[in-house]
């Protein structure tokens, strides 16, 4: 072996034991995202980086362990919202902590519901394809996800739940009659965080999961 082969090996090596130390006691850690829970600020199938060198703060990402009969134990990423003490209601679809709205703070998706004449109009859009992220519905009325301003542009209007409806996964969670967009009010207690995902119509957060306890956060998602 060549000298320079043999540095580059040691350097190699030197890089990987390194990554491997860091991974391990999660000073700086690479992950994958599956889930569009977080679009359209954290992409499905990019890989984020973490550290628990970091403190959270109120609108980080952060990495937590969660488990359910169902799947496990496994990490979880949802937007940090409020902390301890926090007062969180959702009203007609928006976020409020301590009765400031934090949604004006971020670029969220919604649900945005369409008719046929709507849709075609949409798909002539350059900035379709870019913005949209899920279709479903029925031939005449289609649910999209997009971002508010794509969707404010194009004259379309949100798909909120009215407060007289009631989740039922939400109601077991909680014992009250509430939905996604008509939450709360919910006094954080000591020791918890309450965390959402930015893909708001479709990310299991603590909307549904509950709150979660602080000693369960692993890492905060850098530059994000």
């Amino acid at each position: 072996m060549n000298k320079n082969l043999k540095k580059i090996v040691i350097i190699v090596g030197v890089c990987f034991v390194t990554y491997q130390f860091l991974g391990f006691f999660g000073i700086f850690k690479i992950y994958n995202n599956p889930t569009v829970a977080n679009e359209p600020n954290l992409k499905q199938g990019t890989k984020f980086m973490a550290t628990n060198t970091r403190e959270p703060e109120i609108g980080d990402f952060v990495c937590y362990k969660y488990g359910d009969s169902l799947f496990g134990s496994n990490l979880r990423v949802h937007r940090l919202c409020a902390i301890e003490n926090d007062l969180v209601e959702i009203k007609n679809g928006v976020l409020y902590v301590n009765g400031t709205n934090k949604d004006k703070d971020f670029k969220l998706l919604h649900f945005y519901a369409v008719n046929n004449v709507q849709y075609e109009k949409l798909k002539l859009s350059n900035e379709y394809e870019d913005n949209k992220l899920l279709v479903f519905g029925y031939e005449n009325e289609r649910f999209i996800a997009l971002e508010e301003s794509f969707a404010l542009k194009m004259g379309l209007k949100r798909s909120i739940e009215p407060e007289n409806k009631t989740d039922n996964s939400i109601e077991r969670r909680y014992g009250k009659k509430w939905n996604k967009d008509n939450f709360g009010p919910l006094k954080i207690p000591i020791g918890k965080i309450f965390v959402l995902g930015d893909n708001r119509d479709n990310s299991e957060d603590s909307r549904y999961i509950g709150v979660i306890d602080v000693s369960d956060i692993k890492g905060v998602v850098l530059n994000k």
